[in-house]
C-alpha cells in the first residue's frame, strides 16, 4: 500500500515539474527578443484584411491588418484586391485544426498582454470563445476565436510577433493577432445607415425597406455597363470572368464583410484600370442615392482569375463562412471539453491532498 502511495506521489511530482517547466518556457527567455529574426512565410489579401503568417517554433501566428493596398477610391467606395476563395479556406482550416483550449490561450495571452505593455504596446482585448451567429432561421455561423486584438497602426509588428511567438512557441497552435481598426470598420455596418448595404439588420429574411429598389436599379445599370464597356475591355486584352453585386464575403471574425460588389479579371488590374474605374463609378453613383457617402463601402477585384462561368451579373447575398445542413442543423466542431478537464484537475488535486494527509497521519 505504501509503495503504491509513493508511486502516486512520484507521478504527481513529475506532473508538477512539467507544469513548472511549462511556466519557465512561457515566461523565461534566454535570448534577446530584438535579436530574433522574424519574417512572414506567407501573405495574402482577403478583401479589407491583409494577412501575414509567421511560423515561430511550433506555433503559427496570423497577423490580420487593415489592408494597405487600395486600388481606387471614389465617393468613399474602395476598390481592393481579393484572394478570398482559396486562402480563406486554407486559413480557417489551419486555425480550426490547431485550436488551443481556451483556458490555456487565455493564460498565455495575459502574459502576452503584460509583455507588450512593458514595451508600450496596448492589447485592446483578448477573445477566446466559440461564437454562434444566427444569419437566418436555417443558417448558423460557428466562429472559434483565439484572438488577440491590437490597433496595428504604426506598431512594430516584428516585436509583437516575437513576444507572441516566445509565449506560444512550445505548443502546436494557430494564434490570430487582429487589427482593431477592422473591428471599427465592421461596426459601421451594424448602424442604421450602414445596414442598408446588407439589406437587413439581424437576419436576411427581415429586409430593410428600399433595399430591393436599390438592388434592382443598381443591377440594371451594371448590366448595361458590362455591355457598353465590353469592347473597351477587349481592346486592352482584358476579360471579365465574373462579377456580382451586394454580397457578404468571408472573414476570420465570422460575421463577414458586406460588399458593394466584385469583379474578376483574367489578367492584371493595370492592363484595364481605366475601364474598371468607369464601371465602378457608374455603379457607385447609383448606390450613393440610397446609402450616405459617409458610409465606406468595399468593392473587390480579383486578378488572373480562371473563367469558370459566363461574365454575367450575379446578384448574391451569401457568405462562405456559413455552416448549414438540411433542416437547419448545426455542424459543431468537437474540441477539448474544458469543463471536464478542469474537473479532472480539481479531483486530482483533492486526491493529492487526501494522500498527503494519510501519509502524515501514518507517521504520527
Amino acid at each position: 500500500m505504501r509503495s503504491s502511495v509513493n508511486l502516486m506521489i512520484i507521478v504527481f511530482m513529475l506532473l508538477a515539474l512539467s507544469l513548472i517547466s511549462n511556466i519557465y518556457i512561457v515566461n523565461g527567455s534566454s535570448e534577446d527578443l530584438d535579436k530574433i529574426n522574424v519574417k512572414a512565410s506567407e501573405s495574402y489579401f482577403i478583401g479589407p484584411e491583409y494577412i501575414e503568417k509567421y511560423v515561430y517554433g511550433n506555433a503559427s501566428i496570423y497577423v490580420v491588418y487593415l489592408t494597405p493596398k487600395i486600388l481606387y477610391v471614389y465617393r468613399n467606395v474602395y476598390l481592393i484586391p481579393d484572394q478570398t476563395h482559396y486562402y480563406y479556406v486554407k486559413l480557417l482550416q489551419d486555425i480550426r485544426e490547431r485550436l488551443v483550449p481556451s483556458y490555456i490561450f487565455e493564460q498565455r495571452a495575459e502574459i502576452v498582454r503584460q509583455k507588450l505593455f512593458e514595451r508600450d504596446i496596448k492589447v485592446d482585448d483578448i477573445e477566446s470563445r466559440d461564437e454562434y451567429i444566427n444569419v437566418s432561421s436555417q443558417h448558423i455561423i460557428v466562429v472559434e476565436k483565439r484572438f488577440i486584438y491590437i490597433d496595428l497602426s504604426n506598431k512594430p509588428i516584428e516585436v509583437i510577433v516575437r513576444v507572441v511567438g516566445e509565449v506560444f512557441k512550445d505548443i502546436n497552435a494557430s494564434i490570430v493577432i487582429y487589427d482593431t481598426r477592422l473591428l471599427r470598420l465592421r461596426m459601421i455596418y451594424d448602424t442604421e445607415k450602414g445596414s442598408l448595404i446588407l439589406g437587413y439588420k439581424d437576419r436576411p429574411e427581415n429586409r430593410i425597406p428600399g433595399y430591393d429598389k436599390m438592388v434592382n436599379e443598381t443591377g440594371t445599370v451594371a448590366t448595361r455597363l458590362l455591355t457598353v464597356l465590353e469592347n473597351d475591355f477587349k481592346s486592352r486584352g482584358c476579360k471579365i470572368v465574373g462579377s456580382g453585386l451586394f454580397g457578404v464575403s468571408a472573414s476570420p471574425i465570422g460575421r463577414g464583410w458586406p460588399t458593394l460588389g466584385h469583379i474578376w479579371l483574367n489578367t492584371t488590374y493595370d492592363k484595364c484600370s481605366d475601364v474598371v474605374k468607369t464601371y465602378v463609378r457608374g455603379i457607385v453613383d447609383v448606390v450613393r442615392k440610397y446609402i450616405p457617402e459617409d458610409v465606406p463601402l468595399l468593392y473587390y477585384l480579383g486578378e488572373n482569375m480562371f473563367e469558370t462561368e459566363p461574365a454575367v451579373l450575379i446578384m448574391r447575398n451569401d457568405t462562405t463562412t456559413i455552416i448549414s445542413e438540411t433542416g437547419g442543423a448545426q455542424e459543431i466542431y468537437k474540441r477539448y471539453d474544458e469543463k471536464i478537464i478542469l474537473m479532472i484537475l480539481v479531483i486530482s488535486l483533492a486526491l493529492v491532498i487526501i494522500l498527503i494527509m494519510r501519509i502524515l497521519r501514518s507517521r504520527i
